[in-house]
């Protein structure tokens, strides 16, 4: 699920829920880190990149019917 391609394949309801789930865990281990449970700090740039990545591509789709429905 992590690369532009497969994320570009799926329906835009399936990426904002995955966006939605991203959210989540991100703030959980941020939270984690903060408390010293989770030692891993990479972890939430990677929840981060993640994140961005899908909402870039939402941009894309979004970007992409403007422009189809403008251009009839």
């Amino acid at each position: 699920m992590s690369t532009a391609r497969e994320l570009r394949a799926m329906d835009p309801k399936e990426l904002l829920r995955e966006a939605e789930k991203l959210s989540d865990q991100l703030q959980k281990t941020r939270l984690a880190v903060r408390l010293g449970k989770e030692k891993n700090t990479a972890k939430c740039r990677d929840l981060q990149k993640k994140h961005a990545r899908i909402h870039s591509v939402l941009r894309e789709k979004e970007l992409e019917t403007t422009l189809s429905s403008s251009s009839i």
